[in-house]
């Protein structure tokens, strides 16, 4: 009886870690207008959340390797679903580029339920486009 009783235990066990290895982390975020290009971890509630956004960049999240990759919105929004399992503790890099925006990159911290990636971006004037 004890030995079938492991048996349950240790399958029982296998089967809840196989459903945590499913579980995935979305990172939300949004593209705004600034003078200088960062990324920062604000609270989903921060008002600068509200501002107009930048629509059509990328936005790239990676952490060794490219863990997602979308477009902005209309509205400059974005997010991305990851298998939690490919997280690691520890910064993502963030990467925003585009037409309409100089290249912003740097390193935050994987945001926390409740929080989100603001990135301030600086827009591109079309006199900075031609070489």
């Amino acid at each position: 009886m004890t030995h079938a009783r492991t048996i349950v235990s240790c399958t029982l066990a296998a089967f809840f870690i196989g459903l945590s290895g499913c579980a995935k982390t979305t990172i939300r975020g949004r593209v705004i207008s600034s003078e200088i290009g960062r990324a920062i971890v604000v609270a989903e509630t921060d008002e600068r959340m509200d501002e107009p956004g930048i629509a059509d960049v990328e936005v790239t999240i990676s952490q060794g390797g490219i863990l997602g990759q979308a477009e902005t919105t209309s509205k400059g929004d974005f997010s991305f679903s990851i298998q939690d399992a490919a997280l690691r503790s520890g910064p993502v890099l963030v990467r925003v580029e585009g037409d309409p925006v100089f290249r912003v990159q740097n390193q935050v911290q994987i945001p926390h339920p409740g929080q989100a990636i603001l990135v301030n971006a600086v827009k591109r004037t079309p006199s900075e486009d031609q070489p």
